[in-house]
């Protein structure tokens, strides 16, 4: 019993939630990363910016419902 025990049940296990993490949660991370993407360059056509004060700019919109914050308003009135 100790030499060689069944693994059976783990492996269905770790095997489902390896199928679901790259079914629905990878294929969320992905659409996620697009329409980042897709957001960061029509601001940049908007805005000439670095693409870290762009990704900036997206959290910050992200985290407050649609508005951006007082404190990046404040440092880019644009």
């Amino acid at each position: 019993m100790w030499r060689y025990p069944d693994l059976g049940p783990h492996v269905v296990f770790l095997s489902g939630i390896i199928g679901r993490t790259l079914k629905e949660q990878m294929r969320e991370e992905s659409r996620y990363l697009r329409s980042h993407a897709q957001a960061r360059l029509a601001l940049k056509e908007i805005v000439e910016m670095p693409d870290q004060q762009a990704d900036r700019v997206l959290r910050s919109i992200e985290q407050n419902r649609g508005e951006l914050s007082n404190v990046l308003a404040k440092e880019m009135p644009v």
